[in-house]
């Protein structure tokens, strides 16, 4: 991505829309590269900012995060030497971000709304600090239904505490690769079903059936985004009765009767308000 001229305070971007479930990751990561653009002036690390933003929607409802990025100098480098691509690709630029980091700071916000805050907090850029950059959430995304993913190039605003900023507009050329998901949730989902059936000669007929599943229990041809969310219990038991057998048989009269009692109960692993927060968190 190269850009010129871009005013202090502003950015500029590139997207993709997808459709992605998340929730099975911990850890997303990205390669950055920084450097100036030829035939202009140069930049210092620090001048630019690279961000990241998954969301359902570009404005609304996302999160972000936000890293100062490290320039590369001219020169000639060795991609056979791991210190010599660390030049290129500094290890400071690394975006590398705790999926749940990104969900615990939606859940502070909202316990502050909770506990005596405005409403309007949901609209703002709510942000914490962390690794050497900022993350930020806006409205309620949900990382189990990402259907934006935008990364781009900011001029961060000259505040009265930015030192180093002159203000300026920029010009610089960066580069990402390898945006990729890590830390799979090994969590094994598992299931078992058990029936029993009681016959009393031609009297009764008795059977009861029980089961229970668990997150991560799906068929061989699921893939993991398709497969249980929730923790399902399920209980059934059935009669069938021949009445008629109390009575006197010279009657000659036939007097079935059938009886059935089920139950199913669901336990969902996500909350229902913040489908990308565990139930039990959010609660």
């Amino acid at each position: 991505m190269t850009v010129c001229d871009l005013p202090d305070g502003q950015a500029v971007s590139s997207f993709r829309n997808t459709t992605l479930d998340l929730r099975q990751y911990g850890t997303l990561k990205m390669f950055v590269h920084a450097e100036s653009l030829a035939d202009n002036d140069p930049i210092e690390s620090g001048d630019v900012n690279v961000f990241i933003r998954l969301g359902t929607d570009f404005t609304n409802h996302y999160y972000e995060y936000e890293l100062p990025l490290i320039v590369t100098p001219p020169g000639v480098y060795n991609a056979d030497n791991e210190a010599s691509r660390r030049d290129v690709w500094p290890l400071a630029n690394d975006i590398e971000i705790e999926l749940k980091a990104l969900t615990d700071l939606k859940l502070k916000r909202d316990k502050e709304i909770l506990d005596g805050g405005s409403e309007t907090a949901r609209q703002r850029r709510f942000f914490s600090s962390y690794n050497q950059g900022n993350i930020y959430v806006v409205g309620n995304p949900n990382i189990g239904e990402i259907k934006t993913i935008m990364i781009g190039i900011r001029n961060p605003r000259q505040t009265p505490s930015s030192a180093n900023d002159d203000g300026l507009p920029k010009c610089a050329e960066i580069w990402v690769n390898e945006l990729r998901m890590s830390n799979f949730d090994q969590t094994k989902g598992w299931a078992t079903v058990a029936n029993a059936n009681l016959k009393m000669a031609d009297l009764v007929n008795f059977n009861v059936t029980a089961g229970m599943s668990t997150p991560g229990w799906g068929s061989i041809d699921q893939i993991v985004s398709e497969r249980q969310q929730e923790v399902k219990q399920h209980f059934t038991t059935t009669a069938a009765m021949n009445l008629d057998k109390f009575l006197p048989e010279d009657w000659g009269v036939s007097v079935p009767m059938y009886a059935s009692y089920g139950i199913e109960i669901e336990q969902p692993r996500f909350s229902p308000l913040a489908p990308d927060v565990e139930f039990d968190d959010y609660v």
